[in-house]
């Protein structure tokens, strides 16, 4: 028997459902007004192939998505830069959402990289992809706009080869800290 589970998280215009299905990954879908918005509907279908571990579907879907026009929409009216953007803030939520329930003070955040074992890693030493993923995530954990605009319009402007590796990369974390926070409140 499997069971599922909905978490929900506020943010200003919409509400996050995670639901773990048999694996016990999340799957997300965003709404806004009611309907679900294009780029949160393919980044909702991109988590769901990363869940089912369908690694050919994903890189396909992720490539073409990368390789696409950067200022054109495809016909469902989903642009590589707005699901980016929308990974970004998601994932950027998920890490507040547990600080917001401490006092109500000014916060600084501080993004560091270890090794599964504990080790700290050199930002310099990341990988092109994790540096602008994290890059875009610390701006938005800081709210300056100006800096994830900056961050986001750099992978926007890089190879094809290296914008599927940012989303990639950034769908990949995304999912790790959905997985962190349904484990964390089904112990709860």
């Amino acid at each position: 028997m499997s069971r599922t589970r909905d978490v929900q998280v506020r943010t200003q215009d919409f509400v996050t459902t995670c639901v773990s299905r048999k694996s016990g990954n999340p799957k997300i879908m965003t709404h806004s007004g009611g309907l679900a918005q294009p780029d949160a509907r393919a980044a909702g279908h991109l988590l769901a192939v990363l869940d089912e571990r369908d690694n050919g579907t994903l890189v396909r879907v992720v490539c073409d998505l990368a390789a696409a026009n950067r200022y054109s929409a495809a016909s469902d009216g989903v642009r590589y830069d707005r699901v980016l953007a929308w990974v970004v803030t998601r994932i950027a939520e998920i890490i507040i959402e547990p600080l917001e329930w401490g006092p109500q003070e000014p916060a600084e955040y501080k993004v560091g990289f270890r090794t599964l074992d504990g080790h700290a890693v050199d930002f310099a030493d990341a990988p092109p992809a994790v540096q602008c993923v994290v890059r875009a995530v610390t701006a938005e954990l800081a709210d300056d706009s100006d800096s994830v605009g900056t961050a986001l319009e750099d992978a926007d402007h890089a190879s094809a080869s290296l914008r599927a590796d940012i989303l990639l990369e950034a769908l990949a974390l995304l999912d790790r800290l959905l997985d962190a926070r349904l484990r964390h409140a089904t112990a709860e």
